[in-house]
């Protein structure tokens, strides 16, 4: 029997720094991850592929990623979004983020393991 494929999932993020350092987080943790740098390109490339699940930035060059949550929710109903922000703490933006259809939000900075078992939650059928 074959060993399963690691989920894959697709950060949407700006920050380079960001960017390597959940990378290396969530790849320690087994997962397959692909980064793209604003809201447009991680929306065409899930026009072309599939990813198990999305980890959003809210602040992006390109548009609001609560924007892009409402737009990826539209689109693949059942993909699991979990949100990132400085502002995730925010209730206004925990609320905006639940109404555009997102499954969890975080605040930055964020515990890695906490990070990882609520993605692995969000993955559970």
């Amino acid at each position: 029997m074959l060993p399963a494929k690691p989920p894959l999932v697709l950060i949407i993020e700006d920050n380079r720094y960001t960017q390597r350092l959940l990378t290396k987080q969530l790849k320690a943790r087994d997962f397959d991850i692909l980064c793209k740098d604003d809201g447009k390109s991680g929306l065409e490339w899930l026009q072309t592929n599939q990813a198990d699940i999305v980890v959003l930035d809210v602040i992006l060059p390109d548009a609001d990623g609560i924007d892009i949550c409402q737009q990826i929710r539209q689109q693949y109903p059942t993909l699991p979004i979990m949100l990132l922000s400085a502002w995730g703490s925010d209730p206004i933006q925990r609320a905006r983020a639940t109404q555009a259809g997102a499954n969890d939000m975080m605040a930055k900075p964020y515990e890695t393991d906490e990070l990882v078992e609520r993605l692995r939650a969000l993955l559970k059928p």
